[in-house]
């Protein structure tokens, strides 16, 4: 047992831990950078896209400096952010236009189906 503890000891002295947590979080910011960007293409599930951009750019911020995926990782939770952003208010233009036409053609009272 006196081994091990040792062993663990001398790991947690070079810095191991430490490293080996980096990359975790690094790694884990830059997969949800992927899956965010995926999300963002899809074209139902931009709120889903949004979300997980924004996980990945607070995942990702902390550790941008120190490792390369934590910074792709934060760089796509951005674009995903943009993307999701710009494509779901051009939805809502999109359809706020259909809206005010079907009321100028059909009149204040008539829905279109």
């Amino acid at each position: 047992m006196d081994r091990y503890n040792e062993y663990e000891e001398s790991n947690k002295s070079h810095g191991y831990y430490k490293d080996h947590d980096i990359q975790e979080k690094s790694n884990n910011s830059l997969i949800l950078g992927i899956i965010a960007i995926v999300f963002t293409l899809i074209p139902f599930f931009k709120l889903i896209g949004i979300i997980l951009g924004i996980l990945a750019i607070v995942k990702g911020y902390k550790y941008r400096s120190e490792n390369s995926s934590a910074l792709a990782g934060w760089v796509l939770g951005i674009l995903s952010l943009i993307f999701s952003s710009v494509s779901l208010l051009f939805i809502m233009f999109l359809f706020g236009h259909l809206f005010w036409l079907s009321n100028v053609f059909m009149g204040p009272g008539m829905m279109w189906i």
